[in-house]
């Protein structure tokens, strides 16, 4: 299994199982910010935006365009 670095410098293995989950999210979350114009990854914006995504991919969500979809819809920015 692959290590990957976390942002505090520590590193964590991930199943395929949740690397298929990470990359859900991923793309949910490029696509949020690519329909939102929003470039700055320092936007405070950018968290508000990844809170809700990853909420949203907890529920039964599986297709990136619906979580950002519905991230978005539910921070009313649209």
């Amino acid at each position: 299994m692959p290590n990957f670095r976390l942002r505090d410098g520590h590193y964590s293995t991930i199943s395929s199982r949740r690397r298929d989950g990470a990359s859900r999210i991923t793309a949910a979350y490029k696509q949020a910010l690519h329909i939102l114009c929003v470039k700055d990854g320092d936007d405070p914006l950018t968290e508000m935006i990844a809170r809700t995504i990853i909420k949203i991919a907890q529920t039964v969500v599986r297709a990136p365009a619906e979580i950002a979809a519905l991230a978005i819809r539910e921070l009313e920015l649209r």
